[in-house]
Protein backbone atom coordinates (compact mmCIF):
# COMPACT_ATOMS: atom_id res chain seq x y z
CA UNK A 1 0.00 0.00 0.00
CA UNK A 2 1.21 3.51 -1.14
CA UNK A 3 1.01 6.74 1.17
CA UNK A 4 -1.14 9.30 -0.24
CA UNK A 5 1.36 11.61 -0.49
CA UNK A 6 3.55 9.46 -2.56
CA UNK A 7 0.48 8.63 -4.52
CA UNK A 8 0.24 12.52 -5.45
CA UNK A 9 3.48 12.84 -6.05
CA UNK A 10 3.41 9.98 -8.06
CA UNK A 11 0.23 11.84 -9.75
CA UNK A 12 2.37 14.94 -10.21
CA UNK A 13 5.40 12.87 -11.75
CA UNK A 14 2.82 11.51 -14.61
CA UNK A 15 1.62 14.26 -15.49
CA UNK A 16 4.94 15.93 -15.97
CA UNK A 17 5.90 13.01 -17.96
CA UNK A 18 3.50 13.71 -20.42
CA UNK A 19 4.45 16.98 -22.07
CA UNK A 20 5.99 16.30 -25.37
CA UNK A 21 4.93 16.98 -28.85
CA UNK A 22 2.72 17.85 -30.85
CA UNK A 23 0.43 17.75 -27.53
CA UNK A 24 2.91 20.56 -25.91
CA UNK A 25 5.44 23.27 -27.12
CA UNK A 26 8.18 21.12 -25.34
CA UNK A 27 9.63 17.28 -24.86
CA UNK A 28 10.69 18.61 -21.47
CA UNK A 29 8.38 15.52 -20.43
CA UNK A 30 11.14 12.67 -21.50
CA UNK A 31 13.12 13.64 -18.66
CA UNK A 32 11.87 14.18 -15.11
CA UNK A 33 13.73 13.96 -12.05
CA UNK A 34 12.26 13.70 -8.68
CA UNK A 35 14.29 15.41 -5.67
CA UNK A 36 17.24 16.38 -8.38
CA UNK A 37 18.93 19.28 -6.80
CA UNK A 38 21.11 21.01 -9.54
CA UNK A 39 23.20 22.81 -7.68
CA UNK A 40 24.35 19.47 -5.72
CA UNK A 41 24.23 17.47 -9.33
CA UNK A 42 24.41 19.48 -11.86
CA UNK A 43 22.46 19.16 -15.50
CA UNK A 44 24.28 17.76 -18.01
CA UNK A 45 23.35 19.35 -21.29
CA UNK A 46 22.48 16.07 -22.58
CA UNK A 47 19.58 15.71 -19.40
CA UNK A 48 18.28 19.18 -21.26
CA UNK A 49 15.13 20.49 -21.80
CA UNK A 50 14.40 19.01 -18.04
CA UNK A 51 12.40 19.15 -15.35
CA UNK A 52 13.02 18.52 -11.74
CA UNK A 53 10.40 18.23 -8.61
CA UNK A 54 10.27 18.39 -5.35
CA UNK A 55 8.07 18.64 -1.83
CA UNK A 56 9.09 22.08 -0.23
CA UNK A 57 7.26 21.93 3.07
CA UNK A 58 4.21 21.09 4.45
CA UNK A 59 1.63 21.80 7.19
CA UNK A 60 -1.14 20.02 8.68
CA UNK A 61 -4.07 20.26 10.56
CA UNK A 62 -6.96 18.67 12.05
CA UNK A 63 -10.30 19.35 10.76
CA UNK A 64 -12.13 16.97 13.50
CA UNK A 65 -11.36 14.30 15.21
CA UNK A 66 -11.30 12.00 12.75
CA UNK A 67 -10.12 14.11 9.85
CA UNK A 68 -6.58 15.78 8.84
CA UNK A 69 -5.96 18.18 6.31
CA UNK A 70 -2.83 18.93 4.57
CA UNK A 71 -0.98 21.51 2.94
CA UNK A 72 1.97 20.53 0.90
CA UNK A 73 4.36 22.60 -0.86
CA UNK A 74 5.50 21.72 -4.42
CA UNK A 75 8.23 23.39 -6.67
CA UNK A 76 8.62 22.32 -10.44
CA UNK A 77 11.21 23.75 -12.41
CA UNK A 78 12.16 23.53 -15.51
CA UNK A 79 15.46 23.58 -17.11
CA UNK A 80 16.72 24.11 -20.99
CA UNK A 81 20.31 24.67 -22.08
CA UNK A 82 21.10 28.13 -23.34
CA UNK A 83 20.23 29.02 -26.50
CA UNK A 84 19.23 31.83 -28.58
CA UNK A 85 16.41 33.08 -27.12
CA UNK A 86 16.53 31.21 -23.58
CA UNK A 87 13.66 33.02 -22.02
CA UNK A 88 11.28 32.17 -25.32
CA UNK A 89 12.28 28.43 -24.18
CA UNK A 90 11.59 28.70 -20.60
CA UNK A 91 8.22 30.30 -20.92
CA UNK A 92 7.43 27.24 -23.22
CA UNK A 93 8.23 24.86 -20.77
CA UNK A 94 6.36 26.90 -17.96
CA UNK A 95 2.97 27.04 -19.76
CA UNK A 96 3.56 23.17 -20.50
CA UNK A 97 3.86 22.45 -16.93
CA UNK A 98 0.64 24.65 -15.81
CA UNK A 99 -1.08 23.18 -19.10
CA UNK A 100 -0.01 19.51 -17.37
CA UNK A 101 -1.06 20.47 -14.72
CA UNK A 102 -4.46 21.67 -15.59
CA UNK A 103 -5.82 18.70 -17.56
CA UNK A 104 -6.83 17.23 -14.10
CA UNK A 105 -6.48 19.85 -10.97
CA UNK A 106 -7.55 17.02 -8.86
CA UNK A 107 -4.85 14.48 -9.40
CA UNK A 108 -7.86 11.80 -10.02
CA UNK A 109 -9.56 13.11 -6.75
CA UNK A 110 -5.97 12.85 -4.85
CA UNK A 111 -6.48 16.41 -3.82
CA UNK A 112 -8.48 19.17 -3.68
CA UNK A 113 -6.34 21.59 -5.31
CA UNK A 114 -3.60 22.71 -7.25
CA UNK A 115 -2.83 26.56 -7.05
CA UNK A 116 0.13 28.58 -7.89
CA UNK A 117 2.01 30.23 -5.68
CA UNK A 118 5.16 31.76 -7.16
CA UNK A 119 7.39 32.36 -10.27
CA UNK A 120 10.84 33.16 -10.94
CA UNK A 121 12.96 32.92 -14.00
CA UNK A 122 16.92 32.76 -14.29
CA UNK A 123 18.31 32.45 -17.84
CA UNK A 124 21.59 31.58 -16.45
CA UNK A 125 21.78 29.12 -13.45
CA UNK A 126 24.84 28.83 -11.14
CA UNK A 127 27.08 30.55 -13.91
CA UNK A 128 26.50 27.31 -16.16
CA UNK A 129 24.81 27.38 -19.75
CA UNK A 130 21.52 26.52 -18.40
CA UNK A 131 18.13 28.60 -17.84
CA UNK A 132 15.72 27.82 -15.29
CA UNK A 133 11.94 28.59 -14.13
CA UNK A 134 11.02 27.85 -10.88
CA UNK A 135 7.56 27.62 -10.18
CA UNK A 136 5.87 26.97 -6.96
CA UNK A 137 2.70 25.34 -6.04
CA UNK A 138 0.39 24.88 -3.03
CA UNK A 139 -1.29 21.13 -2.89
CA UNK A 140 -4.04 20.38 -0.34
CA UNK A 141 -5.40 17.39 0.29
CA UNK A 142 -7.03 15.46 3.12
CA UNK A 143 -6.53 12.28 5.14
CA UNK A 144 -8.40 10.20 8.02
CA UNK A 145 -7.07 11.05 11.19
CA UNK A 146 -3.47 9.47 11.60
CA UNK A 147 -3.90 7.15 8.47
CA UNK A 148 -1.27 8.28 6.14
CA UNK A 149 -2.87 5.65 3.57
CA UNK A 150 -6.12 6.44 3.96
CA UNK A 151 -7.98 9.40 1.62
CA UNK A 152 -10.93 11.30 3.33
CA UNK A 153 -13.25 11.93 0.35
CA UNK A 154 -16.80 12.80 2.09
CA UNK A 155 -18.31 16.37 2.76
CA UNK A 156 -17.21 17.70 5.93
Amino acid sequence: MTDIRQQIFDALAGALRAITTPTYQTNAGHRVFAYRDPVNRPLNANELPCITIRETQSNGEALTATVHRYTLGLEISGHVQDQEDTAAALRSIRADILQALGEDETLGDLVEYIAPNAEEMNTTEMGKSVGTVRLQFEIRYKTLAFAPYALHTQPE
